[in-house]
């Protein structure tokens, strides 16, 4: 069972699209508060994708979270159980 507080006030995964590495603080702030989060880095070039998902694999660390790609360039970051089910469909394009 998916934890509704860690959601957006819809009921979804908070997504965040980052369009350079200062996004980065975007990512930390809502793993900070627990949220769950979904990072598309479909949009940046490989080497900022490279370094924010270096950033965001020690937020994970730091915070005892899990992070799992969801599709190429898609991943999940979640501090406990979420069936990312439906947004493998919604992501894979």
């Amino acid at each position: 069972m998916t934890d509704t507080s860690v959601l957006d006030p819809d009921g979804e995964p908070v997504e965040i699209v980052p369009r350079s590495y200062n996004d980065g603080r975007l990512i930390g702030e809502a793993l900070r508060e627990k949220r769950v989060v979904v990072i598309d880095l479909r949009s940046l070039d490989e080497a900022a994708a490279r370094r924010l998902i270096d950033f965001a694999a020690g937020a994970v660390f730091v915070l005892h979270a899990r992070i799992e790609r969801i599709v190429d360039e898609v991943f999940l970051i979640t501090h406990g159980e979420f069936d990312s089910s439906g947004l493998r469909h919604r992501f894979d394009t």
